[in-house]
């Protein structure tokens, strides 16, 4: 099954990095962005011209993309994304051993609903200790949007993304609805999510909102199910400057959010 190839990733070691003539601090994963747009650059200066800069959140490259710019993407159906049938939801004429097993599969696919409905509470309230055990310890991430991609093998790499992503000067608004959870096994599952999103983050005067597929697989360990991939690639994303910060009359992570770079 032939799918796009993996958008290209640079890192380089953390420094000062600069866009449009403005030098920002660095977050540990640093990554490069060619943007061209009319009204505002990352540095809130209005321009026309290409603009080449790089800085990154936690290994999550931020940037204004250009509407005219395309990259090809997989079709997010199920073929597309690797996602096979898993097994049918029917019982079977065994008698109550049958009926047994039904019910455990139903009591896995709420447990598994429950897990990813945690994963989202756990990153926008910054809940690393809770976050860290939802994921097996060899856990897969690749998440892909318009103008960033994420890619981390193993939990403590990714939490570290995590922790250095969500300070007090982020708020973080990401729900997963629709869930697609197909059984493969007693001890492994695949699921499909709709993520509707938004993330600001301040201390970066940036803007990110949109929606993706998730698709997921779990393994049940010791008798718990957790996340050993996750992946996302985007249906539509909207990115700009932020003029000022948003008037929030609340804003949980200023408390409990990591520390940022400017307040630490």
């Amino acid at each position: 099954m032939a799918f796009a190839q993996p958008l290209p990733l640079i890192q380089t070691k953390p420094e000062t990095c600069s866009a449009a003539g403005t030098t920002r601090p660095q977050a540990p994963f640093h990554k490069r962005y060619i943007t061209s747009h009319k009204r505002h650059s990352t540095a809130g200066i209005a321009t026309t011209a290409t603009i080449t800069g790089e800085f990154s959140i936690g290994g999550l490259i931020m940037s204004e993309a250009s509407a005219n710019e395309s990259k090809p993407h997989r079709l997010l159906t199920k073929a597309g994304i690797g996602i096979q049938e898993g097994l049918p939801l029917e019982v079977g004429d065994g008698g109550i051993e049958d009926l047994r097993k039904g019910l455990q599969m139903m009591m896995d696919m709420e447990s598994i609903r429950q897990l990813k409905h945690a994963y989202f509470r756990c990153i926008d309230t910054a809940n690393f200790e809770e976050l860290a055990t939802l994921f097996h310890d060899d856990v897969l991430v690749h998440f892909v949007g318009g103008n960033y991609e994420w890619k981390f093998q193993g939990k403590e790499e990714y939490l570290g993304s995590i922790k250095s992503s969500f300070t007090d000067q982020s708020v973080g608004h990401h729900n997963g609805h629709h869930p697609e959870i197909q059984m493969l096994s007693e001890t492994e599952a695949t699921g499909i999510w709709y993520l509707a999103d938004n993330m600001w983050v301040m201390n970066y005067n940036f803007f990110t909102s949109g929606t993706a597929i998730y698709w997921d697989r779990y393994l049940k360990v010791d008798g718990r199910w957790l996340i050993k991939d996750t992946r996302y690639e985007r249906i539509y994303e909207l990115s700009s400057a932020l003029e000022e910060p948003p008037p929030f009359s609340v804003h949980y992570l200023g408390t409990h959010g990591s520390p940022s770079p400017k307040s630490s």
